[in-house]
């Protein structure tokens, strides 16, 4: 003979039932949000408002200098108008990085060699080295496998890594970047260690959500546009750190199976 359910039993079935229901809904939710085409939607939703928004603050930030530069004004109002030209300029590097989010890059990938890119993005920094003082080391093996990649994007992202670390030690200090072929995985590796400051343990576990930066001009973008570029490429992405140690980058990038190429 079978048992009656009490009224709480009953109760409790349907508020299973309901959050069955509601799990459901919730991955319905979620499948319509993933379609492809309302992705792309969403991307050129999100390029042609920050392109607006971008025009807006050339304008503003255009205004502001021409005052500066033309008329003869008091202090107070100099200083005003500086403040504008200076929070446009940050505002419009956090549109840009929106931007390069939005845009798709996925047919851009061609065989190319990580040790040109690491060449290219050394000479942008390289008086950044010179003015502070930072000792760098460069070990990269000259017969490296190819790999699939966008130079330019690629470049962005070790830009990204390269000024973090000098970010890290304002008074001297050293940056060791290898890479090297890892036979095991198949992959290229590229590192960034330096001898900064650290990322405190809970700063670590953020590092890659938007906005959060521990920067005074920072846009809080910059890691997780260079961990989008890194996806881009199929890679992978881990960074260890240690106050007072310094932080390491490392970057794996898949071959491109067949080819070798030289520096």
């Amino acid at each position: 003979m079978g048992k009656h359910k009490t009224p709480d039993a009953m109760a409790d079935s349907i508020q299973t039932i309901e959050c069955i229901k509601g799990t459901t809904s919730l991955m319905k939710l979620q499948n319509r949000l993933m379609n492809p085409g309302r992705l792309a939607g969403i991307r050129h939703l999100t390029a042609g408002t920050a392109h607006n928004i971008k025009n807006s603050l050339s304008n503003i930030k255009a205004v502001a200098q021409f005052c500066l530069d033309r008329y003869e004004i008091d202090e107070p109002l100099r200083k005003s108008l500086k403040v504008i030209v200076k929070n446009s300029k940050k505002a419009n590097r956090t549109v840009n990085v929106l931007l390069n989010l939005a845009r798709p890059h996925e047919t851009a990938l061609a065989p190319g060699t990580v040790n040109r890119v690491v060449h290219r993005a050394y000479n942008l920094v390289k008086p950044i080295f010179l003015k502070q003082g930072v000792r760098l080391s460069k070990r990269l093996h000259r017969k490296l496998p190819m790999v699939l990649l966008d130079e330019d994007l690629l470049e962005e992202a070790f830009l990204n890594f390269i000024l973090n670390a000098i970010d890290a030690m304002p008074r001297r200090g050293r940056l060791s970047i290898t890479a090297y072929h890892d036979p095991k995985s198949a992959e290229v590796v590229v590192s960034f260690v330096d001898s900064g400051c650290g990322i405190p343990n809970d700063n670590l576990k953020k590092i890659f959500t938007p906005f959060f930066t521990t920067k005074k001009d920072g846009t809080g973008l910059g890691l997780t546009l260079a961990k989008h570029i890194i996806e881009l490429h199929s890679g992978t992405l881990q960074v260890e750190s240690k106050p007072g140690y310094g932080t390491e980058v490392t970057v794996s990038l898949p071959i491109h199976i067949g080819k070798r190429t030289g520096r």
